[in-house]
C-alpha cells in the first residue's frame, strides 16, 4: 500500500504556486481583479490555488484516487466534484433500460439517475420503528421476496446508512444479490467515516457491496459538493463506470474541491481513528445527558424525540436562540443532530445545556401518523413521467392524479411522491401538515406537477 500521508493533488497546487507561472490559461480571474469583500473573507491564496488541469495534474488526480481506493479497500475510486448525486446517476447509467430493485427510502437524486438511464424501478418498502417512527431501511426478508418476484432485475439499489444513522443488513443483502449474480449498489452518502474506527459500523465496501457512493463532505473533511464512488466488484467493469461518468462529470473540475477530497482522505486514513475516538466520547456524553436522546447504529447521529411538541417546534425554538443552535433534520417526531469529526466539546456542552432548558409542555401534542413510504404501483417509468405532457395543479386537485415530478420534505430529500406514481389523499394531507408545522416541502410551492391524460398515454408498466 502507498503511503497514506501523501496528498498528490495538494502537492501539485503547492508546486504551481511556488513556481509562479505566467498564466495565459483559464480561469480568467488569475488570482487578480477580485471582489474585495470576498477576498477579505477567503484570502487571496484560495483564488491562486484555483487552477485548471495543467500538465501533471491528471497524474496527481490518478495517484490521489488510488490512495483513496486503498484507504477503503476498493478496486477503484473516482473523485466526484458534482456531489454524490452524479455517483448515483452513474450507477443507474450502468444498467440502461433495466429493471432495478430500489429501496423506497431513496434520495431524490436517485430519480434523476433513473430518468437518465430509463430505469424500470421496482420499489421495495422499508420498515419503521413502531416506537420512535424512525426509518429502519429494507429488511433482508423483504429484499429476498422482491428478488424472487423479479428474477429479471439487473441490479439492486439500497441506502445504508440512512439519515438517522441506521445501517442496513448489508452482509445479507450482498449474499442475496451475489447468489443471483446481481450487483448491489449502495447509497452510503452518510457513511464516509465508516471503517476507520471499530466503534462505528463497517463500510459497505468492506462488506462486499459492488458500488458505493459516499458524500465525503458530510462526515469527512472535504468541501461541500465533494464525494467518492468506490468499485469493488466482479460483476461491474471499471470501463462501464468510466463511460457513465464521462458524460456526467464536469470537463473543468475544481482543483480546490479535488484537493479537499485528497486531504480529507489523508486526514481519515492517518488521523481518523483518533478523531472518531473523540467523536465517540462526545456522542456518549450527549446521549447520557437526557433520556429523550437516542442513537441507532451510527453514534454520530443523535436523535432527539421531544417529550412535548414536535421536532419542528424544537427546531424552531433552537433556531430562535442567540446564537442559534441548528440541527440537521427536523420531522414531526424527531430532530436529528449530526456529530462529525469537526464537533468539539464546547459544542456538546452548549447543546446539552440548551436542551435541558427546553420548555416542556404538560401534555404532548398528537403527531399525525402516516406510512410515508408506502408503495404505490407506478403507472409509468420516471423517464416517461419526466417527458410526459404535464400541468401544475393545486395539491388537493392532484389527488388520484399521476405525479410528473418529485415531491419531498427537505431535508432529508426522501420523496413521498415519485414521478409515475398515483398521488394519495393521505400523502397530500401529511405533506400539508408538514408545511403547517414549519417544515419545507420541495415540489409543492407553486402546485404539484401531474401528467395530463395519463391513462391515455401509457400502457400498463408491469
Amino acid at each position: 500500500m502507498d503511503d497514506q500521508n501523501q496528498a498528490p493533488i495538494l502537492d501539485i497546487i503547492c508546486r504551481y504556486l511556488a513556481e509562479r507561472p505566467t498564466a495565459f490559461y483559464f480561469p480568467g480571474h488569475r488570482g487578480r481583479s477580485l471582489d474585495e469583500r470576498l477576498t477579505e473573507l477567503w484570502g487571496r491564496w484560495i483564488w491562486q490555488a484555483d487552477l485548471p488541469e495543467l500538465p501533471g495534474i491528471e497524474a496527481g488526480i490518478n495517484s490521489a484516487e488510488k490512495l483513496a481506493a486503498q484507504s477503503v479497500g476498493a478496486d477503484r475510486t473516482w473523485f466526484l466534484t458534482n456531489g454524490a448525486t452524479i455517483g448515483i446517476h452513474a450507477m443507474f447509467l450502468c444498467f440502461p433500460g433495466a429493471k432495478v430493485l430500489v429501496g423506497r427510502n431513496c434520495h431524490r437524486a436517485t430519480i434523476g439517475g433513473m430518468v437518465l438511464a430509463d430505469t424500470m424501478p421496482i420499489y421495495i418498502p422499508t420498515e419503521f420503528d413502531p416506537v420512535t417512527g424512525v426509518d429502519l431501511g429494507v429488511r433482508s426478508s423483504t429484499l429476498e421476496l422482491a428478488l424472487n418476484q423479479h428474477p429479471d432485475a439487473k441490479a439492486v439499489f439500497l441506502v445504508s446508512p440512512n439519515y438517522y444513522g441506521v445501517v442496513g443488513e448489508i452482509n445479507h443483502w450482498v449474499k442475496l444479490c451475489h447468489d443471483r449474480s446481481i450487483p448491489l449498489l449502495i447509497d452510503s452518502a452518510h457513511g464516509s467515516h465508516f471503517g476507520f474506527h471499530p466503534g462505528f459500523p463497517s463500510s459497505a465496501v468492506s462488506l462486499g457491496a459492488d458500488l458505493v457512493v459516499q458524500s465525503c463532505h458530510k462526515t469527512g473533511a472535504s468541501f461541500t459538493q465533494t464525494a467518492m464512488l468506490h468499485l469493488k466488484s466482479k460483476l461491474i467493469e471499471r470501463e462501464t463506470i468510466d463511460r457513465s461518468l464521462s458524460i456526467l462529470k464536469s470537463t473543468s473540475p475544481s482543483l480546490l474541491l479535488l484537493a479537499s477530497l485528497d486531504s480529507s482522505r489523508r486526514v481519515m486514513a492517518t488521523q481518523g481513528h483518533l478523531l472518531l475516538e473523540r467523536l465517540l466520547s462526545l456522542s456518549k456524553r450527549l446521549q447520557s445527558s437526557l433520556s429523550w436522546l437516542i442513537s441507532y447504529d451510527d453514534p454520530s447521529r443523535i436523535i432527539a424525540i421531544p417529550p412535548s411538541g414536535t421536532g419542528f417546534e424544537l427546531d424552531q425554538w433552537l433556531c430562535s436562540l442567540h446564537p442559534p443552535v441548528i440541527a440537521e433534520l427536523p420531522t414531526f417526531d424527531h430532530l436529528v443532530f449530526a456529530l462529525t469529526i469537526g464537533t468539539e466539546a464546547k459544542d456538546i456542552d452548549r447543546l446539552i445545556n440548551t436542551l435541558k432548558a427546553y420548555p416542556i409542555q404538560p401534555t404532548k401534542k398528537e403527531i399525525p401518523k402516516l406510512d410515508p413510504l408506502s408503495i404505490t404501483k407506478p403507472i409509468c417509468t420516471p423517464r416517461q413521467a419526466y417527458y410526459a405532457q404535464g400541468e401544475r395543479v393545486k395539491p388537493q386537485a392532484a389527488i388520484d392524479r399521476v405525479s410528473r415530478s418529485v415531491v419531498c420534505p427537505y431535508p432529508p430529500g426522501i420523496p413521498l411522491i415519485l414521478p409515475g406514481e398515483r398521488i394519495k389523499e393521505e400523502t397530500i394531507s401529511f405533506l400539508a401538515e408538514i408545511i403547517e408545522a414549519g417544515g419545507t416541502v420541495q415540489g409543492w410551492e407553486n402546485g404539484i406537477e401531474v401528467i395530463a391524460n395519463c391513462l391515455k398515454s401509457f400502457s400498463p408498466l408491469f
